[in-house]
């Protein structure tokens, strides 16, 4: 299975992926990528390539260098987001978290499936990740009893944290994923016949713009 390094998009930069299956006839790949996300690129399609070979190693030797360091200096690029749980204390979404034990005892000082008391509350947990996609800084997740999904715990929460036991905790679904070539032919199936105001907030700044009326549906 060969790695890949993607210059911009679902990756990130210095994120590295893993090819999951490649189609040499259409030139068309698949990666998940260590941030979590998986996605289809061109890899002799249309005479393109979105891809570039990367070295694994060198990948996981950056993660070892920053936890020597310490928790500042892990990134959201060192991670190896395999694990799907649910993320959000309401309305919770699955997103993926690095339950390796030396990433979250570097970060958050619990091994994945470490059990907690924080006050009155029970915790167990789930993994590491960035606060959102964007963010470069890192934190280990909890699920609270009686929450949708994983949250942070504030520095002073974290420091009257009182560990109980491990647990096993049940991987979700891993969710459907953005798939570029399925969009590429939405967007040549799809014509705009409807014409209609389109505006944010002001119709002062509204304007007209073409819309598809078709009936078929897209779920991404």
């Amino acid at each position: 299975m060969q790695n890949w390094d993607q210059l911009v998009g679902d990756g990130g930069t210095g994120c590295v992926g893993h090819v999951l299956n490649s189609d040499s006839e259409t030139g068309w790949v698949s990666v998940r990528w260590n941030s979590g996300k998986t996605n289809r690129y061109r890899a002799g399609a249309e005479g393109k390539h979105d891809l570039c070979f990367a070295d694994p190693f060198e990948h996981e030797r950056a993660c070892y260098r920053a936890l020597q360091k310490g928790k500042g200096a892990i990134q959201a690029y060192h991670l190896q987001r395999t694990f799907a749980y649910p993320r959000g204390v309401e309305a919770a979404h699955v997103s993926f978290f690095d339950i390796r034990e030396e990433v979250c005892m570097c970060v958050g000082g619990n091994r994945h499936g470490q059990r907690v008391q924080v006050g009155e509350r029970q915790a167990v947990a789930i993994g590491v990740a960035p606060l959102s996609d964007s963010s470069r800084d890192v934190h280990l997740y909890y699920h609270v009893d009686g929450a949708e999904g994983a949250g942070v715990f504030e520095d002073r929460d974290t420091r009257r944290m009182r560990q109980l036991h491990r647990q096993k905790v049940r991987e979700s679904s891993h969710p459907p994923s953005k798939d570029n070539i399925n969009m590429l032919k939405l967007a040549k199936d799809v014509t705009p016949t409807f014409r209609y105001i389109r505006a944010a907030n002001s119709l002062l700044a509204a304007s007209l713009h073409l819309l598809t009326s078709a009936t078929r549906s897209a779920y991404w």
